[in-house]
């Protein structure tokens, strides 16, 4: 088998891996602690349909063109794709294609623990930034969904708090939110 020979080591952290992902997607999967997924099949075409599945994306063929003979246009996505090499495996002793795939949404992680009003205020401070990322992204229908989760665990945090005029205020702004990009976005 000519070429590079798949190790399970996580290309993004360098952990070896042995979790298997069960999405049912293709016969071989692989999820590493980091998020990385490593898939794999006998066809690279049907790696590459796992993967769209997996982030429940769409790459439009009229935008990229055919988006199975590049990878390149997973960066508007936010995932980083690297090849994973080649294995046999039994028991046909098929050749299997890799591939590894880490979406990295750009969420700011904290720096340790938070209390439940850090945690508000950090999950508001996310919402904002996907909200404002919307307009500068050829895809903005992904820093949409970003937001309105982080909006939603925010709302769900301030009642749970007992905070019930900001959960109010977040409602407010998330629906806010939810018309432009129906009127400015919803066609991406």
């Amino acid at each position: 088998m000519a070429g590079k020979v798949f190790d399970r080591v996580c290309p993004f952290c360098r952990l070896s891996v042995d979790a298997g992902l069960s999405n049912g997607l293709v016969p071989w999967s692989l999820r590493c602690p980091c998020g990385a997924i490593a898939l794999g099949s006998p066809r690279p075409k049907d790696v590459i349909d796992a993967m769209i599945k997996h982030y429940d994306i769409s790459p439009s063929s009229e935008e990229y063109g055919d988006f199975h003979a590049s990878t390149a246009w997973t960066r508007d996505f936010h995932i980083d794709t690297r090849d994973g090499g080649r294995s046999v495996e039994m028991p046909d002793s098929v050749i299997v294609h890799w591939r590894w795939f880490l979406r990295k949404l750009p969420w700011e992680k904290p720096a340790g623990p938070m209390t439940d009003r850090e945690n508000l205020e950090w999950l508001t401070k996310q919402a904002e930034k996907f909200y404002d990322l919307m307009y500068d992204s050829r895809r903005p229908g992904n820093e949409y969904r970003e937001a309105k989760e982080a909006f939603e665990d925010a709302i769900a945090l301030a009642w749970k708090m007992g905070l019930g005029d900001e959960a109010a205020r977040l409602e407010k702004r998330l629906s806010h939110i939810k018309a432009v990009y129906t009127k400015q976005f919803s066609g991406f």
